[in-house]
């Protein structure tokens, strides 16, 4: 099985927040096989190099942006949009030359996206449509889930709790909301939030990773999104996830659908990746 006509691939590893990413300058390497294929065999960890997705950066066709992407969730699935990988491919291109400034656009499958880049750190301004949270109640077997449902690039279900996120049921409860009926046949990331004074704290069940990650960039601009224009919460926002590693969403241009997310992405290592796996039929 080769990967660039028998060639190793150059890759890096980034982290957005504890949200990690193996990423590929496809504007020098082109792959012989599918992207789709390689993110499954890539992002297993354990076995592999272990990543929530894989992002391949190509030449924008367009005039409108900088550069292009393919995103892939760890289970092989297209993902229109992920705020933590935007800015890991942001801070990738910068670092390693694929623009010769520290700003730059890209052009995602939900829209072009606007990317500033600090040292460690970037701040991505949505120019995307972000949906009005829509007021649902799942039944659960019997058990009655109240939540907020949006799309911020990617659909969202956000549910605020009054106890600690730390007693979340994410996997079993986030699973089984995420293949909810009601959101079929896409289904929907799930968000466990609760607000302590000035900070929401945040746990996510992620779609096409199809377990909990350490953070969602997206997840976090949904979550702020209701908690301000439902329950009051200033325009600016910090949002802890899992690992710890706050975000922070400014929602001052909100009546413009635009939306700045910002926080750390930091390049873990490079690499390059080799054929160990057997030829198939």
């Amino acid at each position: 099985m080769s990967l660039v006509g028998g060639k190793d691939v150059e890759f890096a590893k980034y982290s957005g927040a504890g949200n990690d990413f193996i990423i590929i300058d496809g504007t020098k390497q082109r792959l012989s096989m599918p992207a789709s294929k390689l993110a499954k065999l890539l992002c297993q960890r354990a076995i592999s190099v272990g990543a929530d997705g894989l992002i391949v950066l190509k030449k924008s066709k367009s005039q409108d942006a900088d550069l292009e992407w393919e995103f892939y969730n760890s289970d092989g699935s297209v993902a229109e949009f992920c705020g933590n990988g935007a800015r890991c491919a942001a801070r990738f291109a910068v670092t390693h030359g694929l623009v010769k400034k520290d700003s730059l656009t890209l052009k995602t499958a939900a829209g072009i996206v606007k990317a500033k880049v600090k040292n460690n750190r970037v701040k991505l301004e949505f120019d995307i449509q972000t949906s009005e949270p829509k007021h649902i109640q799942l039944d659960l077997g019997g058990t009655v889930v109240d939540g907020y449902f949006l799309i911020s690039g990617v659909p969202h279900f956000i549910v605020f709790k009054e106890a600690p996120v730390d007693d979340a049921k994410v996997i079993s409860v986030g699973r089984e909301i995420r293949y909810h009926k009601k959101f079929a046949p896409k289904g929907t990331n799930v968000d466990f939030c609760k607000i302590e004074k000035d900070k929401i704290y945040i746990r996510t069940y992620e779609r096409g990773v199809e377990n909990e990650t350490l953070a969602c960039g997206s997840g976090a601009v949904a979550a702020s999104i209701v908690a301000h224009k439902i329950i009051g919460m200033p325009k600016r926002i910090a949002v802890v996830p899992k690992s710890g590693e706050a975000l922070f969403v400014d929602m001052s241009s909100l009546d413009e659908n635009r939306l700045i997310l910002e926080g750390p992405a930091r390049e873990v290592y490079l690499g390059r990746l080799k054929e160990p796996w057997p030829d198939e039929d």
